[in-house]
């Protein structure tokens, strides 16, 4: 939250992305707290543990999710926020019910609804691809949250001795591992090499060019309020700024500071 935390940087961010991790943390804090009364000699311990799920998933992620939305529905916000965050909760609620009546009710789909959810980074990888985007999330983040969403799963799938005597699955931890891992180490590969560095050129549509040699109908920049002579950038709706202040407006917002239309990724 402290390094998306402009209009710009939470335009980049899957709003499933970081949904499917409310979720699977709401999951969590439950479980934990139905532990906590199953167990009494471990009531404190799980209890705890249940808390900090809660709060993760209540205030952190509840608030990140909610800024990614109003961004991505800003136009609508405008016109009616209680309506908007009626839908933004209506959908939560949705997706958590969902998941809880597939869980009770389709035991043999175990596996394929867990690999679902541990899908989050995947839903990233696409945002990243369709807005051309990169440094979407730090690697410290999306490598740190995978390791840590893993601790609980592979604990039951191989551990033999588990305290639920869960019948373990190591073949599927394996592939679990591996899918969560591979789906970090792609993202930072885009971070590195660009969203759509796996993808032929042939298949990738044009990218809008900031840095098109036109005679200048305006030469003064709004950002700075100085005038433009050379090293300039033209947005779509066809204003001219110096390149080094619109990149840094662009940090910030997507939306051209003249007649504030969106702008596409540089």
């Amino acid at each position: 939250m402290d390094f998306a935390n402009t209009d710009a940087s939470w335009t980049k961010i899957s709003r499933m992305c970081i949904g499917l991790q409310l979720i699977l943390d709401s999951y969590l804090s439950l479980f934990h707290l139905n532990i906590a009364l199953a167990f009494n000699s471990q009531f404190k311990a799980f209890t705890f543990l249940s808390f900090l799920g809660f709060v993760l998933f209540s205030i952190f992620e509840d608030r990140f999710l909610f800024s990614i939305w109003r961004v991505r529905r800003s136009d609508r916000f405008s016109e009616n926020p209680y309506r908007q965050k009626y839908i933004l909760y209506g959908q939560l609620f949705f997706g958590m019910m969902a998941g809880v009546f597939l869980f009770a009710n389709f035991p043999g789909g175990f596996k394929f609804i867990v690999t679902f959810f541990y899908s989050f980074w995947l839903f990233q990888i696409i945002r990243n691809i369709r807005l051309d985007s990169r440094e979407s999330l730090t690697p410290i983040y999306f490598f740190g949250t995978s390791l840590c969403r893993l601790v609980f799963p592979l604990y039951f799938l191989w551990n033999s001795s588990n305290f639920l005597r869960i019948r373990p699955a190591p073949g599927f931890g394996i592939f679990l591992l591996f899918y969560v891992m591979i789906q970090s180490i792609v993202i930072y590969l885009q971070d590195k090499f660009g969203s759509r560095f796996f993808i032929p050129k042939k298949f990738l549509p044009q990218k809008y060019n900031y840095f098109q040699q036109r005679e200048l109908s305006d030469n003064f920049c709004v950002i700075c309020r100085c005038e433009i002579e050379d090293d300039y950038m033209i947005t779509p709706c066809n204003h001219f700024f110096h390149r080094t202040c619109l990149q840094r407006w662009m940090e910030l917002k997507l939306e051209c500071p003249t007649c504030r239309s969106p702008l596409p990724p540089p």
